[in-house]
């Protein structure tokens, strides 16, 4: 049953695909898109939250901030890691909540951005964009990672959103994205966050994953989260976020999100 789910995805993302204009944005350094809407100056109690949400092409923003803002799982959270974003939702979200915002197009889809964003009641004191290795052999459409060092405090947080590949590339080079990001992160940083949408359907997935991360002295601290997708009666583990140098405090998912057909997921976490 799971492997007809996984075949029904790869041709749905297939047809999708194949129908779709694209522009590609190779250089590292942009466009770029930032933008800082914070009023008062947060405090830092010890422990941050981290939330990492798939907001679905950027389709449903209003309900995505009413989300973001309303619910007790995710509201206030220190560091917002988003994937399929626009860079005119991302401000909107940011603007909302009264964050600042960082925001890296890998691609434009039919006269749209699509890429991924770092919103934070925190200053940003540096930042760029990854570009992840491997693409489709039929249209390209490179994937990337937005990174930000983010100051809390007194701590410097190197946090990183990413969206991989789908299952449109193979298991194995799904991975060998995985293993360039993280081995692109110097081991001189304490502190880490990595999130996003890893794609990884399947347990044997979701292990391979971790395996790159905990090789490389990270944890999955969103273990406890849960599922993060449903498709029918079948559920997967798309969604997770890692994290080096600290403590999980707590994890989950807000499953009454109805701004994505991806669950939102939420972490606190305690630095070491």
């Amino acid at each position: 049953m799971i492997q007809y789910c996984t075949s029904y995805l790869f041709l749905l993302t297939l047809l999708c695909f194949s129908c779709t204009s694209i522009k590609n944005y190779p250089d590292p350094q942009g466009p770029k898109f930032m933008g800082d809407f914070r009023e008062d100056a947060p405090i830092f109690n010890d422990t941050l939250k981290v939330v990492s949400f798939n907001i679905a092409h950027a389709r449903e923003i209003d309900q995505a901030i009413r989300e973001l803002s309303g619910s007790l799982e995710l509201a206030r959270a220190d560091i917002i890691l988003l994937q399929e974003m626009d860079e005119v939702g991302t401000e909107a979200i940011a603007r909302s909540l009264k964050t600042n915002y960082l925001y890296y197009p890998a691609s434009n889809k039919d006269g749209k951005n699509v890429g991924n964003a770092i919103l934070s009641r925190w200053p940003f004191s540096n930042e760029g964009k990854y570009i992840l290795p491997y693409d489709y052999s039929i249209k390209k459409s490179p994937r990337t990672a937005v990174w930000a060092v983010i100051q809390i405090g007194e701590l410097a947080v190197l946090t990183y959103s990413v969206h991989t590949h789908t299952i449109l590339l193979s298991e194995e080079k799904r991975w060998a994205q995985v293993d360039s990001l993280v081995t692109d992160i110097s081991r001189e940083w304490k502190q880490v966050i990595v999130g996003g949408d890893f794609n990884s359907p399947g347990n044997s997935n979701v292990e391979a994953i971790t395996k790159i991360f905990q090789q490389n002295g990270f944890q999955r601290a969103s273990e406890n989260s849960g599922t993060t997708v449903e498709v029918g009666p079948l559920d997967f583990t798309l969604d997770h976020i890692f994290s080096k140098g600290f403590k999980v405090v707590s994890a989950g998912r807000l499953e009454s999100s109805q701004a994505s057909d991806h669950y939102p997921i939420w972490i606190k976490l305690v630095a070491q």
